[in-house]
């Protein structure tokens, strides 16, 4: 019986270390960590958004969404560099994709005036097999000067 007992304690007490062992495996950066966004202003009525995104992790293609809270500025016209593709088993489908770096660019229009920009993305832990919620980030953009003038 004591020996039984002392197996059933060393049993209990190795599994903190099998839970520890197993998150590290599928340790997962934050979203605001796997996807730096930037934002800059890349001329008149331009700007440009610079993402970094962590090795090991993807943006994909469709799910990114650009907004103005200010009812008189539009943002019109992304510029995407091409995605690389592959087969989404999950998805069963093709998906378009972006990793490592990649800079889109936006025209701003109408009546210049401060406003905040949000950039939403949505992207996955490859190896981990693991996305993201969609994920938002808001930048104060102050008034730019409009295109040809």
């Amino acid at each position: 019986m004591n020996k039984q007992r002392r197996v059933i304690l060393a049993g209990l007490a190795a599994l903190p270390f099998s839970r520890m062992a197993s998150a590290q495996e599928v340790s997962l950066l934050p979203a605001e960590q796997a996807f730096l966004i930037g934002a800059r202003q890349d001329g008149p009525g331009r700007i440009a958004l610079d993402f970094r995104i962590a090795p090991g992790y993807i943006l994909y293609r469709d799910r990114f969404a650009f907004a103005s809270d200010a009812p008189l500025v539009k943002l019109v016209n992304p510029r995407f560099p091409l995605p690389a593709e592959k087969f989404d088993k999950v998805l069963e489908k093709q998906v378009a994709y972006y990793e490592g770096r990649l800079t889109v660019g936006l025209d701003v229009i109408g009546q210049p005036q401060p406003f905040r920009l949000k950039v939403q993305v949505q992207g996955c832990a490859v190896e981990a097999g693991v996305c993201y919620p969609p994920y938002t980030k808001e930048f104060q953009v102050p008034a730019l000067s409009k295109k040809g003038g």
